[in-house]
């Protein structure tokens, strides 16, 4: 009778620790700059039709906070896409003795930081690219920023932090009157906007990276290929970001060698 308990109880454990385990391997984990929101839920959505055998964890956020949650945290994660400057930086320095987390990255997208407003925003019928910043400084004008860290021309302004999705709601109810937010946003919210920012001071980046010891790389080299391949490419389009064709890469040596069609040779 002991024999027969004792037996059970070692299946039943072998059963968990499988099923943990198959739990385990079949999750993708992805930590991305919430300006992506508007193509990320949909490609997102299209990776668990093709693959409903995966589920993905995904965790937007300002884009310093995907790479923080690698460094500070140490959060176990598959694939981080975000600003390319900082992944370069934080996630793949050069420094002696600096821990490294990536070994390359990928820039695929490109945005534009815009003003976005209504109608009834205070003085809608008067901002421009021009006198832009005098407006923003009026007694009762409401701002709202989607990353006060990437944002310089918010400086001497009283700014308030929100989501790019909750930014482009407050404005469009009335709640803010202006929001500093990717074009690609303001687009979807079909607010109107304005672009002061000339070249590159305006230009917004996204580059995508695996970091070292993903512990779901089969899945996360999946989800890339969609992301980089003509299906994400149609769904980045259609959400208003510019792509960056052929992708851009840095450390290319690196890049898996299934990643390296999307990449430019140089």
């Amino acid at each position: 009778m002991r024999g027969a308990i004792a037996r059970l109880i070692s299946i039943s454990l072998f059963l968990f620790i499988l099923l943990a385990c198959t739990y385990d391997e079949e999750r993708l984990i992805i930590f991305y700059d919430s300006a992506l929101s508007g193509a990320m839920e949909e490609l997102i959505g299209r990776f668990e039709k093709i693959h409903p055998e995966v589920k993905v964890e995904a965790e937007p956020s300002e884009p310093m906070g995907a790479v923080c949650k690698v460094i500070d945290l140490r959060r176990e994660v598959d694939l981080v896409i975000s600003d390319p400057e900082l992944i370069e930086r934080m996630l793949m320095p050069r420094k002696l003795f600096t821990p490294s987390y990536a070994d390359w990255l990928i820039k695929f997208a490109a945005d534009r930081l815009v003003i976005a407003y209504a109608d009834s925003s205070r003085y809608a019928g008067e901002i421009n690219a021009a006198n832009w910043r005098e407006v923003l400084s009026r007694r009762g004008v409401r701002i709202g920023c989607f990353d006060t860290a990437r944002v310089p021309m918010i400086r001497g302004l009283k700014v308030k932090r929100y989501e790019v999705d909750e930014l482009t709601r407050a404005v469009g109810s009335g709640d803010l009157d202006y929001a500093l937010l990717p074009l690609s946003a303001a687009l979807r919210g079909e607010l109107r906007y304005i672009d002061p920012l000339k070249g590159d001071a305006g230009r917004i980046s996204y580059a995508a990276t695996i970091p070292k010891g993903a512990p779901h790389l089969r899945h996360a080299l999946m989800f890339l290929d969609l992301l980089l391949g003509e299906e994400g490419r149609r769904v980045l389009r259609a959400k208003g970001y510019q792509l960056i064709t052929p992708a851009e890469a840095k450390g290319r040596s690196k890049v898996p060698r299934k990643l390296r069609r999307y990449v430019g040779k140089g």
